[in-house]
């Protein structure tokens, strides 16, 4: 009993889980936006992941000056060179209610939380857009497809995590991240999270936070070099979507269409890049994989998608989705 009793008294409304590693140029940015937070109470959990910089003294000085009543901040060490390590080390400490797993060179969006408060305890997921800030300065609303989330997250990547709150004791069921993956592991564990068909409340149409890409995210390391990465998350989806008796057959057969659908999306990208070897290896795949009418037009979406027409998942995505309806 005295255990539940400390529990309960420990317990918060939000988790915001960061890991770090080498982020000193990107923290100032970070550190000056979670300070704009004032709704609420919760907890910030910096998880420095090995960083050589000084990212990790720069989290104890935030840890310091930071003065929000109802919150308190936790700086944690990961030595395992892992950001899903860092994450599930960050969860496991976590008190709230609602977690979030925001990425450390991001503008965190301090509405987000305001406006999720009301929501609190109604959903597994509370969600909402994000804004991407790209190179040149430019920014794009990142769309989330409401009619199939799970087509639209396999092709689009939609349902990233900085999307959505997920409620503590859901996220536990669902097994946490997978850290046998170093990249896109946030697409894996968003398939995982949709398989397990979790009640949802949408925000507003606002977009939140600013989410930077830049030579030093994911999204910008050469392919050929994060080839092996993403042929792991492609397996790991695939069993994932293989391993669901609930579906019909119909079913898993246009969802395992629409994981080719996204190879081809990635493949394309990477030929106008002139990473050949992952747009051969990934072609490749996808094509062997499909057959008949569905071959011919991705063939088709493919080469438009090659030449540089943009937005082509919209297309393999409504493709899908009028699959789904024709047995």
């Amino acid at each position: 009993m005295s255990e539940l009793l400390r529990k309960t008294s420990e317990e918060t409304l939000f988790s915001i889980i960061i890991p770090i590693f080498n982020r000193a140029k990107h923290l100032p940015r970070l550190f000056a936006s979670l300070s704009q937070i004032h709704a609420g109470e919760g907890e910030i959990l910096l998880v420095d992941n090995g960083s050589t910089d000084n990212s990790l003294q720069l989290c104890h000085n935030f840890q310091q000056s930071f003065a929000l009543t109802g919150w308190r901040v936790q700086v944690l060490v990961q030595e395992q060179p892992s950001a899903s390590a860092a994450r599930n080390l960050g969860a496991t400490m976590a008190k709230g209610k609602y977690l979030y797993f925001f990425d450390s060179d991001d503008e965190f969006d301090s509405r987000f939380l305001q406006d999720a408060q009301p929501l609190i305890g109604t959903a597994d997921l509370l969600c909402a857009p994000t804004l991407m800030v790209f190179p040149d300065g430019t920014t794009k609303k990142r769309f989330m497809p409401k009619g199939h989330l799970l087509l639209g997250h396999l092709l689009a990547g939609s349902f990233s995590t900085q999307s959505y709150l997920v409620r503590r004791t859901f996220w536990e069921k669902v097994g946490g991240w997978d850290e046998t993956l170093r990249q896109w592991d946030d697409w894996e564990l968003g398939v995982r999270l949709l398989l397990h068909y979790p009640s949802i409340q949408w925000l507003s149409g606002t977009a939140y936070h600013r989410i930077y890409q830049h030579e030093q995210s994911q999204t910008g390391t050469p392919f050929a070099q994060s080839l092996p990465y993403y042929s792991k998350a492609f397996e790991a989806v695939a069993t994932q979507l293989h391993r669901q008796s609930y579906f019909s057959k119909h079913e898993q057969s246009v969802l395992l269409i629409a994981l080719c659908g996204k190879k081809l999306l990635l493949s394309a990208i990477a030929h106008r890049q002139g990473e050949t070897t992952v747009a051969q290896q990934f072609s490749k795949e996808a094509f062997s994989a499909l057959s008949g009418r569905t071959k011919q037009v991705f063939k088709a979406l493919y080469h438009l998608d090659r030449c540089g027409l943009k937005a082509l998942w919209r297309i393999y995505y409504l493709y899908c989705r009028l699959s789904l309806s024709i047995k």
